[in-house]
């Protein structure tokens, strides 16, 4: 893990209700290793993986199993790519908008 630790916590998923499709940024290309240099971030292209979007209004969820199979498959994508684990899913603006994976 270079950028983040072990355990990943993913907010605001539930924006993405009605979305036909979203994407994970998973590469900038051109550069060698990550920069937190804003100026190199924005001439820089960004790589997406795209996923189909849901209906279903995740708000309150506090199942990961009711969560829908392609922010499930985003998921798994994410802890695949990045070496760690989403522990933690906020489904909504309330505390107990919460999913504990």
């Amino acid at each position: 893990m270079n950028i983040n630790g072990p355990n990943l916590i993913l907010t605001k998923p539930d924006v993405f209700t009605g979305a036909r499709e979203f994407k994970l940024g998973i590469e900038y290309e051109g550069l060698e290793e990550f920069t937190r240099d804003s100026q190199k971030l924005y001439k820089t292209k960004v790589n997406y993986k795209k996923f189909e979007g849901f209906d279903q209004n995740i708000a309150g969820i506090q199942q990961y199993y009711k969560l829908p199979d392609s922010l499930r498959d985003a998921i798994a994508y994410m802890e695949e790519f990045t070496g760690g684990n989403v522990r933690l899913i906020s489904t909504g603006p309330e505390a107990k908008n919460t999913i504990v994976k």
